[in-house]
């Protein structure tokens, strides 16, 4: 099984990002944590690609780049409302983790042409 948890570390010049998790891996042996640092200010965690400002987080939606954009096809046997969901699923997630308003409708227009 494998959890996320993101968190927001302030530089100390005692303790160094790779020290937390070395901490972590030594209270239990069959709980292992890795860690990720952000390159030029962007961190892709989850579905999110997170972009740190000096004063907030920008928030859009992220895929991998070997992500395939296939879903189900409308015309399979399938329930349409596993079509529908998923549909109103990935809509909600562009409304939802989007910060600007640009990225949610660019997100929203991707999906347009990936369902479409």
């Amino acid at each position: 099984m494998k959890d996320d948890v993101f968190f927001v570390w302030k530089v100390d010049k005692n303790v160094t990002p790779d020290d937390f998790p070395e901490y972590l891996n030594s209270i239990e042996p069959r709980i292992q944590f890795t860690s990720e640092i952000e390159l030029n200010r962007v961190l892709n965690f989850a579905d999110l690609s997170i972009k740190r400002l000096d004063d907030k987080f920008i928030m859009k939606v992220y895929r991998k780049g070997t992500h395939t954009n296939k879903y189900i096809n409308w015309r399979s046997n399938d329930p349409k409302s596993y079509i529908t969901g998923t549909m109103k699923t990935l809509m909600y997630r562009a409304y939802d983790l989007c910060t600007l308003r640009k990225d949610g409708n660019k997100e929203l227009e991707f999906l347009k042409d990936t369902f479409i």
